[in-house]
């Protein structure tokens, strides 16, 4: 690009020459019939001087994508990286284009899928010696401000992926995986020790120019031994787990029970004692006077009532068809008997 650039500003230059030559050159002569004949080829010289120009104003021009930083080298000398947008150089100028997108760089033990064809996932080991291997991704992205010395350093994107991301991700996550056992990296605090590795990988990049977007655990696996005793302890863990959750539960419902069994208790008491305080109330209310009132007005308006002396003995009535036999032998025509109590 910048050779193609170098012969258009060249090729300005001679068309300025050029035009110059014509400026002051402004007649020559040309062949006709019959001789030579003067002709003002000085009046073209603004042609080849504007297509000049032209062709040097855009030798000079560069344009930085939106979604990338320039970064400019004039004679080996890199200057201040160029934000998005059109800008005027030098034409032996060259500037180089740094991508500000999210870049991703995927360590697998997949082959087909990963920044390598080779089996590339990061293999750390736990505390205790134990192997685990790690698929990770990291999501990235170069900080514009420190355009300039990631190219000083690496010269393009797969530079910064290759010599910079990939190794110091890979470094700092097996250091903070080394501090923790393997049970705790693969289920106890698997959560806690990737937001401890992202952390890492993130304050390592940031001091190189580079902002850490994401950093994913996608996969662990475990050496067959480790994992079939990584896998007893949580069976183990598991069955624990659900003998409390079923004690709970039995305690749970029996908690439930009494509490149902005291307030029926409870209610049964305070209906016992409301009714007993109702027969209080009724009893000492029923004196004498009352009742004489209630029978007077049972039998008001009623003349075929027989009465019984109140407070003697009660000789009760036989029936005998429509008439009522006392036992000593007379008889009372009656429709309706009350006895008084």
């Amino acid at each position: 690009m910048l050779k193609t650039l170098m012969a258009i500003f060249v090729f300005g230059i001679i068309l300025i020459v050029v035009g110059i030559g014509l400026f002051f050159n402004r007649n020559t002569q040309i062949p006709v019939k019959g001789g030579l004949q003067q002709f003002p080829i000085g009046k073209f010289a603004p042609i080849p001087i504007l297509i000049g120009i032209a062709l040097i104003v855009g030798s000079s021009v560069r344009i930085v994508a939106a979604t990338d930083v320039g970064i400019p080298v004039t004679l080996g000398k890199i200057g201040s990286p160029l934000d998005p947008g059109v800008h005027f150089t030098l034409p032996w100028t060259q500037v180089t284009a740094f991508s500000t997108r999210f870049q991703e760089s995927l360590m697998t033990k997949d082959a087909t899928q990963g920044d390598r064809a080779v089996p590339d996932q990061v293999t750390v080991l736990s505390s205790e010696g134990g192997r685990l291997d790690l698929d990770v991704t990291v999501r990235y992205a170069v900080d514009p401000a420190k355009a300039s010395d990631l190219y000083k350093k690496v010269g393009s994107m797969i530079g910064i992926r290759d010599r910079i991301v990939r190794p110091d991700a890979r470094s700092r996550i097996r250091d903070v995986y080394s501090r923790f056992t393997a049970e705790q990296a693969y289920s106890l605090k698997r959560e806690l020790v990737g937001a401890e590795a992202e952390k890492a990988v993130r304050t390592a990049l940031s001091l190189k120019g580079i902002s850490l977007d994401a950093l994913r655990i996608r996969d662990i696996s475990l050496e067959p031994a480790l994992a079939k005793e990584i896998g007893a302890k949580l069976e183990a863990k598991q069955a624990t787990e659900r003998a409390l959750i079923e004690q709970q539960r039995d305690k749970t419902k029996a908690d439930t029970r009494l509490k149902v069994a005291t307030i029926d208790a409870s209610a049964r008491v305070a209906s016992a004692k409301g009714e007993a305080e109702a027969n209080n109330i009724l009893n000492s209310s029923l004196t004498p006077e009352l009742l004489k009132a209630r029978e007077i007005e049972a039998i008001k308006g009623n003349p075929n009532t027989v009465l019984y002396p109140y407070g003697q003995p009660i000789t009760p009535l036989l029936s005998a068809g429509s008439r009522s036999v006392v036992p000593n032998g007379a008889t009372v025509e009656t429709t309706t008997t009350v006895a008084a109590p």
